[in-house]
């Protein structure tokens, strides 16, 4: 039999949440048969220690047997030194039965706006309320 998570999803969030707008994502999956993957979130204000939390949680997870990816959205170093691995925007084996993969998030909403900027170029459907949130986004004030 597959290890199973010591706490629950609630419990974790209720010791780690805050309010904060930033998240560490810990993905553990039992690897049973058809058992669904486990997903722990780690919230709280910036300099409360998510990526710590969310980094060790990675690992012990993964040194108990279970698949685990770590994904984390902060540009900041600690997870890299933490993990002891490069973090980037694909998939990287860290260790034995752990992956980690760094979100990009700025770049995730701007791709699909730009497409839809030729779009709205070919119609001319938006009148330049694009424009707006795109400099909403470069500012840093969307997402983060």
């Amino acid at each position: 039999m597959a290890p199973s998570l010591l706490v629950s999803a609630s419990q974790i969030l209720a010791v780690a949440g805050r309010g904060g707008r930033r998240r560490r994502l810990v993905i553990a999956n039992s690897g049973g048969a058809g058992a669904p993957p486990k997903l722990v979130t780690f919230l709280g204000k910036g300099g409360s220690g998510k990526t710590t939390a969310a980094a060790i949680a990675a690992q012990y997870y993964a040194s108990e047997g279970l698949k685990t990816c770590l994904v984390i959205q902060s540009q900041d170093p600690t997870a890299e030194q933490l993990m002891g691995c490069k973090i980037g925007n694909s998939l990287t084996e860290c260790a034995a039965n752990l992956s980690t993969i760094k979100l990009e998030t700025s770049k995730m909403l701007l791709e699909p706006l730009d497409r839809l900027k030729k779009v709205d170029a070919q119609s001319n459907l938006t009148q330049g309320v694009l424009e707006g949130l795109e400099r909403i986004v470069h500012r840093g004030n969307l997402m983060s």
